[in-house]
């Protein structure tokens, strides 16, 4: 399974941002969505209408979650085991944003590969899978 980063998903089939989702990993992310193989937090879905509601991205908020579901994009949910790794993940990222901690929790302790352009998730030196979606 992949956990896709919030970045992906308001970025695959897009073209508005400066820093774009490689081709080779935007057919990575819909071959995964084929297969049912791809999932997202559900700290993703809080952080997509926390960014739309403060005019950060313009994205129709409903219409992309019912996109989602449409694509088999799987949510999982936070539990008390991802909530208590994203806890100890700030020790190792003091500054960064708590949805991407919850993110990066999630894809650890679903033993999943994380798939980002985040340039700190990517250069992490953890115990992630992380897919440079930036190549």
């Amino acid at each position: 399974m992949i956990i896709l980063d919030t970045n992906v998903i308001l970025r695959v089939g897009r073209d508005w941002e400066a820093i774009e989702v490689s081709s080779a990993a935007e057919e990575f992310v819909i071959d995964a969505q084929r297969r049912g193989e791809a999932a997202i937090s559900a700290a993703t879905i809080w952080e997509i209408g926390e960014q739309a509601t403060k005019g950060r991205v313009q994205v129709d908020f409903s219409a992309l979650i019912d996109q989602l579901k449409e694509q088999g994009v799987i949510t999982i949910p936070i539990d008390g085991n991802i909530a208590a790794r994203a806890v100890q993940l700030r020790g190792e990222w003091a500054d960064s944003d708590p949805a991407d901690r919850f993110i990066m929790a999630t894809a650890l302790l679903t033993n999943s590969q994380l798939v980002t352009i985040d340039a700190e998730m990517i250069a992490w030196n953890g115990p992630a899978r992380v897919v440079d979606a930036r190549r």
